[in-house]
């Protein structure tokens, strides 16, 4: 079942009900799967082409420009993501 708990993307940080434990949840499982020996390029090429899409369709819309704190910040992590995923 998925519950919102923002009425905006740029919102999520700032939500109440993104507890410690909700974030503990999705590290867990992010890192569930990236360390999946079985996980194909075509994957984490998937994956990398999502945190794009959420940059340009969400974080870049919802903010008012590139240069804005909150877009600074969502970039800033979206940068640790592809970090992420593209560790071998």
């Amino acid at each position: 079942m998925v519950t919102l708990i923002a009425s905006q993307f740029t919102e999520l940080l700032t939500s109440e009900d993104l507890t410690e434990e909700v974030l503990d949840s999705i590290k867990e499982k992010v890192d569930e799967v990236l360390k999946n020996p079985d996980l194909k390029m075509s994957d984490r090429a998937a994956m990398v082409e999502g945190v794009k899409v959420v940059m340009r369709d969400y974080v870049s819309k919802e903010c008012s420009s590139p240069t804005s704190p909150k877009y600074q910040q969502y970039s800033a992590e979206a940068k640790k993501a592809l970090e992420m995923i593209n560790k071998k």
